[in-house]
C-alpha cells in the first residue's frame, strides 16, 4: 500500500496519483509520453516535405524538365521518415506504458482483494456485489487503459496543437487567423452546449446512474433462480426497474440535446479548408506575374494542411472525455 500512496496526496494532481499506482514503473510512463509526443511532431514532416516538393515545382513551372529528381527524391524518403518515425515512436511508446500499466492493474487488484478480505461482510454486502464486481474488472481496467493509452495519447494530443500553431503562423499569418477561426466557430458550438448547466448536470448524473444500473442488474442476474422458483418479474426488483428507467431517460436527453451542436462541431471541424479557401481568393485576386507564385505555394500548402487539425482537436477532446469519465 506504500507504493499506492506514494505520490498520491490530496495535493497532488488527478495524473500523479493515477501515475502512483505504477510504483518503480512510472520511469516507463514518462518515457512513453516522451516517445508519443515526439511521434506526434513526425506526424508533420510529410506535409512539410509536400510543401518543399510544391515549392520546386512553382519554382520551375512550366519548365517540369528543370526539377532535380534527386531532390524530389530525397523529399520523398523525408515524408516517408516521418511516416516510419511516427508509427515507431508510437509502438515504442505504446510498450513502455503497456508494460507499466499491466504491473499497476496487477497491483491494484491485489490490494482491493486484501482490503475486501479485511472489511466486515455487512459492509460488502450494503456496497452491493454488482458494484465490487465493477470496481474490479471496469474500474481498474479504465485505469489501466487510461496508463496504457490515454497518457501516450495525451502527450501526442497537447503536442500536436503547439507544433500546428507554429506551422500555421509560419508561412502565411493571414491563412493561419482564417484556420484559428474556424477553430474558434468549431469551439463556439461546443461551448454553446457545455453552458446548459441543465444539460451537464444530466451528463454527471447519467454517468452515475450507469453504475447504479450495472450494479442492479449484476444483483438481479445472480438472483435468477429465486425469479424462476417464485414467478416473479424484474419490476418485482425495484433497484434494478429505477435504475433503467432514471438511466433511459437521462439518456435519452442528453442525445437529444446534443444531436444538433455535435454535427455542427464535426462539420466545421472537418472542413477547415472552407475558411481558408474564401481568404485565398480574396489576396490572390489582386496578384499576378513574380507575386502570385509565392503566394500559390501557401496557399496550396494551407488546403493540404487544415484538415489535419481535425484530427488533432477531436484526440484531444478524446482525451479530456476519458479524464472526466
Amino acid at each position: 500500500m506504500a507504493k499506492r500512496k506514494e505520490g498520491a496526496g490530496k495535493g497532488a494532481s488527478w495524473a500523479a496519483r493515477v501515475i502512483g499506482f505504477t510504483g518503480g514503473g512510472r520511469w516507463l510512463i514518462y518515457l512513453s509520453m516522451v516517445l508519443s509526443a515526439l511521434s506526434s511532431m513526425c506526424s508533420f514532416v510529410p506535409f512539410i516535405a509536400v510543401y518543399l516538393v510544391v515549392a520546386d515545382v512553382v519554382a520551375v513551372y512550366p519548365d517540369f524538365a528543370a526539377l532535380d529528381a534527386g531532390r524530389m527524391a530525397g523529399f520523398g524518403w523525408m515524408a516517408l521518415g516521418g511516416v516510419a518515425g511516427n508509427i515507431g515512436l508510437y509502438l515504442a511508446a505504446l510498450l513502455c506504458a503497456h508494460s507499466a500499466a499491466f504491473d499497476a492493474e496487477y497491483n491494484l487488484k491485489l490490494q482491493i482483494v486484501e482490503h475486501l478480505g479485511r472489511i466486515p461482510l455487512g459492509r460488502l454486502e450494503a456496497l452491493g456485489t454488482g458494484r465490487v464486481g465493477k470496481v474490479m474488472d471496469e474500474s481498474v481496467g479504465a485505469i489501466e487503459g487510461f496508463l496504457a493509452h490515454s497518457l501516450p495519447d495525451m502527450a501526442a494530443a497537447f503536442t500536436a496543437p503547439v507544433a500546428i500553431v507554429v506551422l500555421l503562423f509560419v508561412f502565411d499569418w493571414r491563412f493561419g487567423l482564417a484556420a484559428v477561426a474556424c477553430v474558434v466557430a468549431a469551439f463556439g458550438v461546443e461551448a454553446a452546449g457545455f453552458s446548459n448547466k441543465s444539460i451537464t448536470d444530466k451528463m454527471r448524473r447519467h454517468l452515475v446512474n450507469q453504475e447504479r444500473m450495472t450494479n442492479a442488474t449484476v444483483e438481479y442476474v445472480r438472483g435468477m433462480p429465486v425469479v424462476k422458483a417464485f414467478g416473479q418479474t424484474a419490476e418485482s426488483f425495484g433497484r434494478l426497474s429505477a435504475a433503467v428507467r432514471a438511466y433511459t431517460d437521462l439518456a435519452l436527453d442528453v442525445a437529444l440535446f446534443w444531436q444538433s451542436l455535435m454535427p455542427a462541431f464535426t462539420a466545421i471541424i472537418n472542413n477547415a479548408y472552407l475558411f481558408v479557401l474564401p481568404v485565398g481568393i480574396a489576396l490572390g485576386a489582386g496578384l499576378s506575374g513574380a507575386d502570385f507564385r509565392p503566394f500559390a505555394l501557401d496557399f496550396i500548402f494551407y488546403l493540404l494542411f487544415v484538415p489535419s487539425i481535425a484530427g488533432a482537436l477531436n484526440k484531444m477532446m478524446y482525451i479530456q472525455r476519458e479524464r472526466k469519465c
